[in-house]
């Protein structure tokens, strides 16, 4: 029988499988085999080389008595660390379970995936990328939804942003965009607006088109002789104004068909149609012509308003009455 006082010190005398051995004293002390002597068992934080140097719930990992991966020293012992939506504290603890992924946002004080991610029940998992395979709307991009078909998608109101990984609200009419190779338009598809730039534009409207505000969308602007409120609904591309509640053309200008066009001016053919000759010339036959009581200055070629009797003159066709004397219509 070995006696209690044949052990060394921090050894009790006891019984395993009918034999008496010594052995250190469990839960305070380890066998060190260099000195052959009972040595108390390490703290958290203290250098080892292995599990059984270490107090009961720490563990020899780098070289250092601590707490396995999914559990935190809370001073006094190893506390399991918190789950998904669990409360945490980034300074006191609880501290989330960084080995599945999680962080503690610090605004809510709860476990969070990080952006991008989602929980599955386990751990933290890559959201998938836009038309991937999907069980569930929560996998898919941000703010995207798994279709019927089970792919992901971005809904009707959003468009892909392939370096965020993300559906992003498109913009509307006078909000910025930027169009680039990720996406057709950052702009509303639904409202028919387009990217003004590549680089740092606005949302706007085809140049054939106004933005209707009531209906907030893109209108294409209205044709020749349509009724209108404002030169903004009438297709300037091709030359239209509003004037008095129509699209017509502008001064100067005349409707060809398609588009306004340049009035003619004298001599110019006009087949028949004064509209197309420049006021106040008109098209009597072929080409544009003054009228009776007007003569063509030659030199601005302008229709000039013919001379009364007593006015002064140089050529008899001046003259209302056809006869300059004397530099004088008479």
């Amino acid at each position: 029988i070995v006696a209690e006082s044949s052990c060394i010190t921090n050894a009790n005398c006891v019984s395993i499988a009918g034999s008496l051995i010594c052995q250190c004293i469990s839960g305070s002390y380890y066998y060190d085999t260099t000195t052959g002597q009972c040595v108390a068992l390490k703290s958290y934080g203290t250098a080892c080389t292995e599990h059984e140097q270490c107090v009961t719930g720490l563990y020899c990992i780098s070289s250092i008595c601590q707490c396995i991966a999914t559990k935190y020293y809370t001073g006094i012992t190893c506390a399991t660390r918190a789950t998904y939506n669990a409360a945490c504290n980034t300074v006191t603890g609880p501290y989330c379970d960084t080995t599945v992924g999680l962080s503690c946002n610090v605004t809510t004080s709860v476990c969070v995936c990080p952006a991008n991610y989602y929980w599955n029940s386990t751990a933290c998992i890559h959201i998938k990328y836009l038309y991937d395979s999907c069980t569930s709307s929560i996998q898919c991009p941000t703010n995207g939804q798994c279709s019927a078909s089970s792919i992901c998608q971005c809904t009707a109101t959003t468009y892909y942003n392939a370096t965020l990984n993300s559906c992003i609200t498109y913009s509307t009419f006078g909000q910025t965009c930027v169009a680039n190779v990720f996406v057709t338009s950052e702009c509303s598809s639904t409202q028919s607006l387009v990217c003004s730039s590549t680089t740092s534009g606005y949302c706007q409207c085809n140049s054939n088109a106004f933005y209707n505000a009531t209906g907030s969308t893109c209108t294409t602007k209205s044709t020749v002789s349509t009724a209108c409120t404002t030169s903004s609904t009438c297709n300037d591309l091709v030359g239209l104004v509003c004037t008095s509640s129509t699209c017509t053309c502008a001064t100067g200008t005349y409707w060809d068909g398609s588009a306004c066009v340049e009035t003619l001016g004298a001599g110019q053919s006009c087949g028949g149609v004064s509209s197309q000759c420049t006021s106040p010339l008109y098209c009597p036959t072929t080409t544009c012509q003054c009228p009776n009581t007007y003569y063509l200055d030659i030199v601005t070629v302008n229709c000039i308003l013919k001379k009364a009797t007593g006015v002064s003159c140089s050529y008899n066709f001046e003259c209302t009455s056809g006869t300059c004397t004397n530099s004088v219509c008479t």
